[in-house]
């Protein structure tokens, strides 16, 4: 849905390609695969040894552990009130996302929702999106995660920058090789 909401405001239809004038949208393939085999847009990949090391490490590191100890009462209210087995800085996000969204559609928040919890899981959510890039070794972690991404972007980008064919001869040529 981002990806097609990106390409509405992207190129809207102009001329033959209106075929209702209050719809400013045109059709535009958007191909995907199963989540998966997401390889591009899902972060962090999950089977990198390297990367889970590292996160391993960041959570050991001074910083982390700072915020973790500050914390500490509201991931315990989290494991409480949520039932979530697993609670910790990284699983606050979450619950924020959902509390979030579901109070931009007017729905009420149970009653430990206050507004200070909400503050307190909003840090606690900015500060794990920190550790997924940075906190520690923020460059490896970055290229890891990141450079998937980057280097399908760079490969896409150089074919588009290639030279066509314009002949049937070079078109030919361009099939074989």
């Amino acid at each position: 849905m981002s990806a097609e909401a990106n390409l509405a405001g992207l190129y809207p239809p102009t001329g033959q390609q209106i075929f209702e004038p209050i719809l400013k949208w045109q059709p535009i393939p958007v191909h995907t695969v199963p989540q998966s085999e997401e390889r591009l847009l899902s972060y962090p990949l999950g089977d990198c040894p390297r990367y889970k090391q590292l996160m391993n490490e960041s959570k050991h590191t001074e910083e982390y552990l700072k915020v973790k100890a500050k914390y500490q009462d509201t991931i315990e209210l989290l494991r409480i009130k949520t039932g979530l087995n697993e609670t910790n800085v990284d699983s606050a996000w979450s619950v924020y996302d959902i509390l979030f969204c579901e109070s931009r559609h007017n729905m009420s928040a149970p009653d430990w929702v206050t507004p200070d919890v909400m503050e307190k899981l909003r840090v606690l959510k900015d500060f794990g999106f920190q550790v997924t890039f940075g906190v520690y070794k923020q460059q490896e972690k970055s290229r890891l995660q990141g450079g998937i991404l980057l280097g399908e972007n760079s490969k896409e980008s150089s074919k588009m920058a290639a030279p066509r064919p314009e002949t049937e001869t070079e078109i030919d040529d361009a099939v074989i090789a």
